[in-house]
């Protein structure tokens, strides 16, 4: 007799698809493309551009889910904030009293300092979080995360570069992208937001700027809010700063909004030298620093959270935060030293393409997903 075939658990995936491009949305989208529609439910997070609005669709979308369909497992990114975690409630809570396996995936590096400073929110959040079977952190390091948690099992798995940059031959990129290839260039690739760094950078172009003219600097990216200035507010500085310094350097300065895909990718491959002055509270494992070494970018970040364990000297060169003098010393030691700056982008080209291919990274999370952990 033929045996009757097993019907396919299906996965609830819950997490933040682009747009907006951000690190999370661009972690979470290869994990959803991994999977075959039939074998997943989907709830976007960021369905819509207002946070109270995304808060309620995530809600409802969350009760819709556990009432009207059967799944066993759920993956899910959790939020480090007061108002993402009211957003978490139902899934966590549902999920708990459904007895479904949770995994949960941390792509920031606060969560054990939003939970100590949680306040009333605390029993709350300890209760939720008590049935959660697996979380994936970026490095060793910060299994911390949860230690509050000591049933909950923790897996390591680091980020990874989108599938584009492997798509061509390192040096036929390079030739063909690289407009200026004996003017070196610096880019500056993430939000525009104050905790990324961003007036930090502008200042320390200008310093650069006033010793050289023999490199240019490119900056991409949206204004942003973050904790410490709204999106209006840093826009209007970000303009003014870049308006004066194209005015003194027009040839030497370019802004380019937000680019991705393609663009992207030709963009990393014809600068030398990637920088991103964060502290921002959450900052652990860049996506954009990853897809940077692929396009055999030096780099130059900060000594902030888990920043030091991802960029070693043999990948560039880190500086203290909030110091435009040490971005600019940084970025012009590499110039001053083009055999060292060579290296060390041969260095992360390799590097990242062994390390953290797409390839890898979703083999690993699918992993977690579909088996349990045994430790």
């Amino acid at each position: 007799m033929l045996k009757k075939a097993e019907k396919i658990s299906k996965i609830l995936l819950v997490g933040s698809l682009p747009p907006p491009y951000n690190g999370q949305s661009a972690a979470f989208l290869p994990v959803v493309v991994a999977f075959l529609p039939g074998e997943i439910f989907l709830l976007n997070i960021t369905k819509y551009r207002s946070g109270i609005g995304n808060t309620l669709w995530t809600m409802l979308g969350t009760l819709f889910y556990f009432v009207f369909c059967r799944f066993e497992t759920v993956y899910f990114t959790s939020s480090r904030s007061r108002l993402g975690f009211v957003k978490d409630i139902p899934l966590l809570v549902l999920g708990r009293w459904g007895k479904k396996r949770m995994v949960n995936h941390l792509h920031g590096a606060n969560f054990k300092s939003f939970y100590d400073n949680s306040g009333l929110l605390k029993p709350l959040i300890s209760y939720c979080y008590q049935k959660v079977d697996t979380s994936v952190v970026l490095f060793d390091g910060m299994r911390n995360e949860f230690s509050d948690f000591p049933a909950m099992k923790i897996r390591v798995i680091g980020n990874s570069y989108e599938k584009l940059f492997d798509m061509q031959d390192d040096t036929l990129m390079q030739q063909q992208f690289r407009v200026s290839p004996n003017i070196p260039g610096v880019i500056y690739l993430s939000g525009l937001m104050k905790s990324k760094g961003i007036l930090e950078f502008l200042d320390a172009c200008t310093l650069v700027l006033q010793h050289r003219r023999d490199v240019t600097f490119t900056i991409a990216g949206l204004p942003c809010s973050d904790n410490f200035m709204g999106k209006k507010a840093i826009a209007k500085l970000f303009f003014e700063k870049y308006g004066s310094l194209k005015k003194q350097f027009p040839d030497h300065i370019q802004y380019l909004g937000e680019i991705t895909g393609r663009a992207k990718v030709e963009m990393l491959y014809g600068s030398d030298i990637f920088v991103l002055p964060t502290w921002h509270p959450s900052e652990a494992f860049p996506i954009s620093i990853l897809e940077a070494m692929r396009a055999g970018n030096a780099i130059v970040t900060t000594k902030h959270n888990f920043l030091p364990s991802l960029v070693k000297p043999e990948n560039g060169i880190l500086v203290n935060t909030h110091s435009k003098d040490e971005i600019a010393e940084a970025i012009e030691t590499l110039l001053r030293e083009p055999v060292r700056l060579q290296n060390i982008q041969q260095h992360n080209r390799a590097f990242a393409r062994k390390a953290y291919t797409q390839e890898n990274y979703i083999k690993e999370v699918k992993s977690v997903i579909l088996k349990p952990e045994t430790s």
